[in-house]
């Protein structure tokens, strides 16, 4: 077996792997090439900055692919893919790429890493804790089908507007958490030509905002003023034209955040829980 750096390898050959790896995985992950050169560019992953085990044969049989940025004032890395094929599992691969990974990883400056994972897929994390990462917060995903219960009616004075995605940061004190790596402003910026901002507007007061995919429906950024936190309204049915996806996805809530209830209370159904984990590499 071989380690070494990707950014000689072909994006289709790693996208190969990763369909290949996440093949069985506990959830369903539709990326065709398209939308996975979208991941990439959204979380800032640099081929570069990744990493692949490779068989004696020459195939890429596993990798780790990383994004970088500063973040809380601190150089980071986020793992926006980690993947084996099945067999080669089980092998002690996975601790070996993460440990090789690490030494490069701090000899760029690299001083915390940060990964997430579902909550019951015990041997990862079970991986992730034997390597010295820690839980730093719980995160829920949930979801909204269009065809949903009907909305109730919408108040008269309750509309979007626009939003400049330039400015998108002017309107997170309305949010109660940090929103977490694929859903922070850089990853939006990185992909303006996708996401549409929206202000909520009552009359001629903003409220709150809202950030939604115009293809796949994720809202990455929900943020509500404090008076409408307890209130059912329309927003889910109001955002919907924005899609063409027949789902909205509000992905990785903070858990003890007031906006899982609040989803929750306008039709949203949790869908899967993650941890978000870190290590400081020092």
């Amino acid at each position: 077996m071989r380690l070494k750096s990707l950014h000689d390898e072909s994006l289709a050959t790693i996208h190969a792997a990763f369909i290949a790896a996440f093949s069985d995985y506990s959830v369903r992950i539709e990326l065709p090439y398209e939308r996975f050169l979208e991941h990439l560019r959204g979380r800032d992953i640099r081929l570069a900055d990744s990493f692949g085990v490779y068989h004696e044969t020459g195939r890429l049989i596993g990798f780790v692919l990383n994004g970088l940025r500063e973040r809380d004032g601190v150089t980071t890395g986020y793992d926006g893919g980690t993947g084996f094929l099945p067999a080669y599992r089980g092998q002690g691969l996975a601790a070996l790429l993460f440990a090789e990974m690490q030494k490069e990883l701090v000899r760029r400056q690299v001083r915390r890493y940060l990964l997430e994972v579902i909550r019951d897929n015990q041997p990862a994390l079970r991986l992730y804790q034997k390597l010295g990462f820690t839980v730093t917060r719980n995160l829920n995903c949930y979801q909204w089908q269009r065809s949903a219960a009907p909305a109730p009616p919408v108040p008269e004075e309750l509309h979007l507007a626009e939003l400049d995605l330039a400015a998108l940061d002017r309107y997170q004190h309305w949010l109660d958490y940090q929103p977490t790596w694929q859903n922070a402003t850089p990853s939006i910026l990185n992909l303006k030509d996708r996401y549409q901002g929206l202000r909520i507007m009552l009359g001629q007061r903003e409220v709150g905002y809202a950030v939604i995919h115009r293809e796949y429906g994720d809202l990455p950024q929900l943020g509500l003023a404090e008076e409408l936190r307890r209130e059912r309204l329309p927003l889910l049915g109001m955002l919907a034209p924005y899609t063409r996806s027949a789902v909205l996805k509000a992905i990785n809530v903070e858990e003890g955040s007031y906006l899982g209830p609040w989803l929750i209370g306008q039709g949203m159904q949790g869908h899967v829980d993650q941890y978000e984990m870190a290590k400081d590499l020092g």
